[in-house]
């Protein structure tokens, strides 16, 4: 087809030699072909034709960025921008150039131009999010941290977590946050606490991202438990009224990583004086000090409390609303709708009724805001997007695309797929009913309609009808006795032709973990919460310089219970190898089609070059073995039931 319309356009050019959108459909047509050279060539001609045409200009960049020649790219970009201000596309490919050959600030600047004149740009903001991953800062700066903050503001471009460790950074220069960081062992002086909450209260992306997702440093930690203990003995918490925003900030921060934060006794005998002042104050009709809701609300949730359904009846300050919401209200919702999710069948096996109970107690992860597509895709554009050696022509698709998401802890995995994949059913399971009742809550609260979340373990799975065109199963057969079981069973539910997206622990890559953990079962530490609290602080009290503790202090898993239980503290867990998932692959009759994510590529690129090498399982094995943290997530990787 684009043969004969190459051959048409050039009929058309010899009829007319100055015809413009002959040669610009040619250069299209050469450059969705793959023939770069040849599409630049007749962009050129475009461009000497009408030397200011901006959409020219930015083709013509496309067409150089994609055969590697940055700077004419660049070039192209820029002047076509000049020419017309408002043509956003020219932002977004120059941008990407220069993300692309590692200029991140250049590329954040030109995100922030397309913000700051269209607030609504989706793919501004999440291009301004993937350069800001990327940056170390030397120096505060205004305009970044204002557009950070909006960022966060949005709904649901990207998870928060992702952003936190270049926030943090950004966050550490700003002249207060380093005050406070560098006075925490003065913080229990009253003048010098009123200061820091002051200042701290005056830093707005910081307020926000407290209230998003855990904070990932030892730093802000050990800030926040000092700040915490200092109000909670103050003398008079109403001298801190003011400060309303940054406590109860705190007290989101707290109840968003589950309360890990380290408790003395004083905290504990200060707390237990505190909950009788505020449940006398319900009885007795007494006025609630909004500081004391805050306080409390920092060390414990606040639906443990008999008085919680009274407070939801009170008139209180807009911040306390929004603690009451979160702690009472959203938790009195999950436990309404357990009763809307199905059972595939009581859990029986004895390992998965250990992991069950861990995630009843510690549903895993709690979160705020995710990363939702707003332009679903087809199958084929989802291979190409991430470059998968699979082939969709033996996918056997009926009316919708069936997607299974085995493992869907609290929800994040299945509300993005539900919203990735263009016209498609999701079928999410999880052992834990406390998981799924708070992946429901946020599923009808982003109104997505197409996820039926059900009770379910994966051995179970032959009792299910449906088969599956796509089966996403990341974190969660290394969990289970006997993860190779999983994997055939959930191969029995998936369709032929279908894809299976996997994720393994990589052995290499958790070798310190492991080593943490084997530490952990020789000294019989529980993985009770008190416990983990105790293990945390003895790691932040007494921070080494091995590796093994390096490997901690980078992991942001330790930093809220769940995720740090499922680290170090896990009733089940397997790691593997390469070679052991190429023999699976070759003995289920599978093709691989490549990894999704991964550390370190273009590193791996450089070594081999060869674009096959991507897909050479045994290549990936050796450079693993000198790059030990090429998975240090895990592996994640896609598979082809081609028989």
């Amino acid at each position: 087809m684009e043969q004969l319309a190459i051959k048409n356009y050039k009929i058309a050019i010899a009829l007319s030699p100055k015809y413009l959108d002959a040669y610009s459909n040619l250069a299209d047509t050469f450059l969705s072909i793959g023939k770069t050279i040849d599409a630049i060539e007749y962009y050129s001609i475009c461009l000497n034709i009408q030397p200011e045409n901006s959409k020219i200009l930015n083709n013509i960049g496309y067409a150089f960025h994609t055969d590697n020649q940055s700077e004419k790219a660049i070039d192209a970009y820029t002047k076509a921008i000049l020419i017309k201000p408002e043509l956003y596309e020219s932002y977004i490919n120059l941008g990407n150039t220069l993300k692309d050959i590692g200029e991140y600030e250049k590329a954040l600047r030109v995100f922030i131009r397309i913000l700051k004149k269209n607030p609504h740009h989706i793919d501004g903001w999440k291009n301004f999010s993937k350069c800001l991953m990327k940056l170390n800062f030397n120096k505060y700066d205004n305009t970044i941290a204002e557009f950070a903050l909006r960022m966060l503001q949005q709904e649901n471009i990207i998870r928060p977590i992702d952003l936190s460790f270049s926030i943090l950074n950004l966050l550490r220069k700003h002249d207060y946050i380093s005050f406070a960081l560098q006075n925490i062992n003065n913080i229990h002086y009253e003048n010098n606490l009123e200061k820091i909450l002051s200042d701290l209260s005056q830093v707005p992306l910081l307020i926000e991202i407290m209230k998003l997702c855990p904070i990932p440093d030892i730093n802000f930690e050990i800030l926040f438990t000092k700040l915490r203990k200092s109000l909670l003995t103050a003398n008079n918490t109403n001298n801190f009224k003011k400060y309303l925003n940054f406590t109860t900030s705190l007290a989101s921060q707290c109840y968003i990583n589950e309360y890990v934060f380290y408790e003395t006794q004083e905290e504990t005998k200060q707390i237990e004086i505190l909950e009788r002042k505020i449940n006398n104050c319900f009885e007795s009709n007494i006025e609630i000090c909004d500081m004391d809701i805050s306080i409390i609300a920092s060390y414990r949730e606040l639906n443990e409390y008999d008085w919680s359904k009274k407070i939801i009846n009170i008139n209180t300050q807009e911040e306390i609303e929004k603690i009451v919401r979160m702690q009472i209200t959203e938790r009195k919702k999950e436990i309404n709708q357990q009763s809307e999710i199905l059972c595939l069948k009581p859990i029986i096996n004895p390992t998965s009724k250990l992991v069950m109970n861990q995630y009843e107690e510690n549903p895993y992860p709690r979160w705020i805001k995710t990363s939702l597509s707003t332009n679903p895709i087809s199958i084929e554009k989802f291979i190409t997007g991430f470059g998968l050696t699979v082939d969709p022509s033996i996918i056997q698709i009926s009316e919708k695309i069936k997607v299974l998401v085995a493992g869907c802890g609290t929800g994040q995995q299945a509300i993005e797929a539900a919203k990735r994949y263009k016209n498609c059913e999701v079928t999410a399971i999880d052992l834990s009913m406390r998981s799924l009742s708070y992946a429901l809550r946020k599923t009808k609260e982003l109104g997505i309609k197409n996820i039926k979340y059900m009770q379910a373990d994966i051995l179970d799975l032959d009792k299910l009808e449906d088969n599956f065109n796509i089966i996403e199963c990341v974190g969660v057969l290394h969990h289970m006795n006997s993860p190779t079981k999983g994997w055939k069973t959930l191969l029995n539910k998936l369709s032929k032709g279908g894809i299976m997206i996997l994720g393994l622990y990589s052995r290499l890559a958790r070798k310190e973990v492991l080593n943490i953990r084997n530490r952990i079962k020789d000294q019989k530490i529980s993985s009770d919460p008190e416990s983990i609290r105790k293990f945390r602080k003895e790691k932040i009290d007494n921070w080494s310089t091995s590796v093994s503790e390096k490997a901690i202090k980078i992991n942001r898993d330790f930093f809220s219970m769940s995720e740090c239980r499922d680290l170090f503290f896990h009733v089940e867990e397997h790691v593997f190898d390469l070679k052991e998932i190429s023999k699976n692959i070759e003995k289920f009759g599978l093709k691989f089609g490549g990894f999704l994510t991964m550390n370190k590529l273009e590193k791996f690129k450089i070594i081999n070059p060869n674009k096959q090498s991507l897909y050479d399982l045994s290549l990936w094995n050796k450079f693993e073995l000198e790059n030990t943290s090429a998975f240090s997530n895990m592996y994640n990787f896609a598979v082809q039931k081609v028989k």
